[in-house]
Parts: structure tokens; C-alpha cells; sequence
């Protein structure tokens, strides 16, 4: 007897005609997920059951022989989805993964419901307005956490260097000159005398930036590896030929990016990254407006970062920031400027790695 059985309701005793696609839209919840079942241009059934996969899995063989096509949106709920169906054999089951982002709302919506949410999902799938975003394998997720997780623990590490310079200070307690630098800080740290209780505050705080700064420092070194092993050590070496592009920011942009194949076209790195302006234009009226911002923050503030390294140091990207920027540039116009940059780098990178994929392909 099989562990999960859906039980059908009156709304369910139609069943799809031979060839038609059943459309699956799932919102999901931390204790439940909320199933809408639409074919044939119609919703059939919408009901909600507890957040296991074993459940979608029933579902799925309920329209045995028909082609099913799956959709919920990016969230914190991982692709588990998406690995349970490329691995189906029994019958075909696509999933499009959608970034919430980019489903419309309604103009004067006042009410959302898991429902309601479910329902819509079903429905944009079956017209065909949904775009999947970049689903990655296992492996790919788990390289790519090493590189994120790294950032969290840095991150830990100057929090807790900020709170005990915030807390001396409101103790009043200034540091001097000579201890702007972390390392200059603890050497004055450790010749203060404190009362016990703020020593008690200071030394927990302290415990938490070196056990940080220990888990960083494990994680650096893996990620040292991993540029330097397959199939990373092509993409990251010639990168780091770049002016502004270190070991460091390639491996990250590389495990956040996963596959060149991804960006076909010339244009389509910087585009995905949100480097692109907006744009409202009709008829002979162009209005561009600031960039678009999407796609993975963490990327294009890697990008950002390389970039004004790189003005200082390489001629072709200094002039076209001087020329973005204007003789007399304001702080606007060097933002603008230095995003113009990054999306010249954003290109120049996709065609190293892709230059460096065909160069690995073997030829016939």
C-alpha cells in the first residue's frame, strides 16, 4: 500500500482527454502546499495538502499517460521539485521554476491567497507566459553554498569587529591612531584595563570573531581549491588576466553563474545581471532610466568592485569611465560611469569562458 494516497473530490471526476497537458501550479508554504489543476483551458480542481514531495509524486501518477507540466515559484524551498522529475521516467514532467519577481499583479489587488496564488500560476502556465529560471545540479548548488557561506562568515567577522569598537566607545573608550587597522585595535585591546563585566562583553564578542575567522579562513582555503582544480582552473585562470579580477571574485562570479551556455548572446550576462538600463520609449521619445537591478546582487556587486579596481589600472576601461563621467564629473555621473565599466566587464568575461569552454570541448 503506498504511503501517499489523494483522495478525489466532486470538482475531480473529469479526467483529460488523450494528449492533453495537465498544468500543475503549486504555492508553497512551510506545513502545506496548495495544488490548481487546469487542462484543457479550464481549472479543475484546486486543493492543498501537507509539504512533502510524496504527495506532488500521487498527484503526478493520478494523470498517468498524460504530459505534466509543474510550476512554483523560486523560494526557499530548493529545486527538489525539478531533480524528483529529470529523473521520472514514467511519463514526461516538466517544471518551471519562475522568480516571483516577475509574475504581473493586478492593478487595485487587494486580496492574496495561497489559492488564489495557485490559480494564477496554473493559469499563466498553460497560456505559456512563464519563464524558468536556471535550475543547478546537486553539485553545482553545493560548490556554489562553499562561496556564499564564505561571505556569511566574513560578514559575522566585521559585525562582531564593529561591536566591540561600539561598545568601548560608548564606555568611553577611544582607540588611537595607530589603531585604525584590526590588528592595531587588538594590540591596544589587550594592554586595556576593563571592569569586569564589560572584560566579561569584549571577550564573548572576541570568541565570535575567531571562531569566524577560523571557519572563514577553512572555507577561503577550500575555495582555493576549487579554482584550482576541474573543471574551474581554466575559467578562473584566464579571468584573473584581467585587470581587477582576483582568485577570489572569479570563483564566486564562476559558482554563482554556473554555466556559460546560459548567456547566448553578447549582451545577455550583463542584461541578466541587472546592468542594463530600464527603458520607457515610444515613438521617437527614448527614456532610459537606471539599471535594472535584478538578477544576483551578490554578483554585481563583485562586479562593481573589480570595476573601479580596474579604472585605476587599465587604460581602454579609465577612458571610457573618464568619458562616461565628464570633465567635471559629479557623484551621479561616476556611478553611472563605473556601471558602464562593469558592464564592459561583464561581457569580456563571458567571452573568456566561453572562449575557454569551446578551446576545452574535444575535437572530433
Amino acid at each position: 500500500m503506498e504511503k501517499y494516497v489523494l483522495k478525489s473530490s466532486a470538482e475531480d471526476q473529469s479526467r483529460p482527454r488523450p494528449g492533453e497537458v495537465v498544468c500543475i501550479g503549486i504555492d508553497q508554504g512551510l506545513n502545506k502546499w496548495v495544488y490548481a489543476i487546469r487542462w484543457g483551458g479550464a481549472l479543475r480542481q484546486t486543493f492543498a495538502a501537507p509539504s512533502e514531495l510524496g504527495h506532488l509524486q500521487a498527484l503526478v501518477k493520478r494523470y498517468a499517460g498524460h504530459e505534466v507540466r509543474i510550476v512554483h515559484e523560486a523560494c526557499g524551498f530548493g529545486y527538489a521539485i525539478s531533480r524528483w522529475a529529470q529523473d521520472y521516467k514514467e511519463q514526461v514532467v516538466r517544471v518551471t521554476v519562475v522568480p516571483p519577481s516577475t509574475i504581473e499583479q493586478r492593478p487595485g489587488r487587494r486580496v492574496k491567497t495561497d489559492r488564489i496564488d495557485a490559480r494564477k500560476l496554473a493559469l499563466k502556465l498553460e497560456q505559456g507566459d512563464l519563464k524558468s529560471v536556471w535550475v543547478p545540479s546537486v553539485e553545482q548548488e553545493l560548490a556554489r553554498q562553499i562561496g556564499r557561506t564564505q561571505q556569511q562568515v566574513a560578514k559575522e567577522r566585521r559585525r562582531a569587529q564593529t561591536q566591540v569598537r561600539s561598545m568601548l566607545k560608548a564606555h568611553g573608550y577611544k582607540a588611537p591612531a595607530e589603531a585604525k587597522s584590526w590588528s592595531g585595535y587588538e594590540r591596544w585591546l589587550k594592554q586595556l584595563p576593563l571592569p569586569e563585566e564589560l572584560q566579561q562583553c569584549v571577550g564573548h564578542l572576541l570568541g565570535v570573531r575567531t571562531q569566524a575567522a577560523k571557519s572563514e579562513q577553512k572555507l577561503l582555503r577550500r575555495l582555493r581549491q576549487m579554482s584550482e582544480g576541474e573543471p574551474h582552473a581554466k575559467v578562473v585562470k584566464e579571468w584573473t588576466k584581467l585587470s581587477g579580477v582576483g582568485w577570489l571574485s572569479a570563483i564566486r562570479i564562476l559558482l554563482e553563474l554556473g554555466e556559460v551556455r546560459r548567456f547566448a548572446r553578447r549582451g545577455s550576462l550583463p542584461h541578466y545581471l541587472g546592468l542594463t538600463p530600464s527603458e520607457y520609449s515610444t515613438g521617437d521619445d527614448v527614456n532610459r532610466g537606471p539599471v535594472l537591478r535584478c538578477g544576483p546582487a551578490r554578483v554585481r556587486c563583485h562586479l562593481i568592485e573589480n570595476a573601479w579596481i580596474a579604472v585605476r589600472r587599465d587604460q581602454e576601461l579609465r577612458e571610457r569611465f573618464n568619458r562616461i563621467a565628464g570633465t567635471s564629473p559629479t557623484s551621479q555621473r561616476k556611478k553611472i560611469a563605473i556601471v558602464a565599466v562593469a558592464h564592459r566587464r561583464a561581457m569580456q568575461l563571458r567571452a573568456l569562458w566561453k572562449q575557454t569552454e569551446v578551446v576545452a570541448q574535444p575535437t572530433m
